[in-house]
């Protein structure tokens, strides 16, 4: 097993740690803003971090393609 398939591992997790609130940062971006009197809805916050995971699925995406040997 090489190197090439553990980076994939790692980018693949970090795009699936952007994509929806159940990742650990998130949680706690979501009570600090309970907290303070505010409300930051699953789907307010998602569209956010969908957005964010595709443009870091293409960026790894390109890197893996074109930069990656």
């Amino acid at each position: 097993m090489g190197l090439k398939p553990l980076i994939a591992l790692a980018a693949c997790s970090a795009i699936a740690g952007k994509l929806l609130t159940q990742g650990v940062s998130r949680n706690i971006i979501i009570q600090h803003t309970e907290k303070h009197g505010s409300t930051l809805g699953f789907f307010e916050f998602d569209l956010d971090g969908i957005s964010l995971g595709f443009v870091n699925l293409l960026i790894y995406w390109l890197w893996f393609c074109y930069g990656y040997d």
